[in-house]
């Protein structure tokens, strides 16, 4: 079941001049999609991390984009008016999206 709205922050490199190799981190904000997020448990941070982690969240969501470790998520839990940013630790595909994700 979906409880927030999502908004994935893709981390991109781009070339400064076709005639350099010279490149330029720039960020693109994708389109809001509705997800689950869900903060793991102290064991299943061990599980997943090899750690405990402070604010470890699992995030699951249908998307097109071919998402990495290293982008942002913005997330808004149901009946909050607040957006809250995550970090993709470790991204897998199914048949959706499961985003292991650190808050920042």
């Amino acid at each position: 079941m979906y409880n927030a709205d999502c908004r994935i922050i893709a981390a991109e490199e781009q070339r400064v001049d076709s005639d350099t190799l010279q490149t330029e981190h720039v960020e693109s904000q994708r389109p809001e999609v509705r997800c689950s997020l869900r903060q793991l448990s102290e064991r299943e941070e061990i599980a997943a991390l090899g750690r405990v982690a402070i604010g470890a969240w699992r995030c699951r969501l249908h998307s097109t984009l071919p998402i990495q470790a290293g982008w942002r998520l913005l997330a808004r839990i149901d009946g909050e008016s607040e957006w809250r940013e995550y970090v993709v630790r470790r991204p897998s595909r199914g048949l959706h999206w499961n985003l292991l994700v650190e808050r920042v």
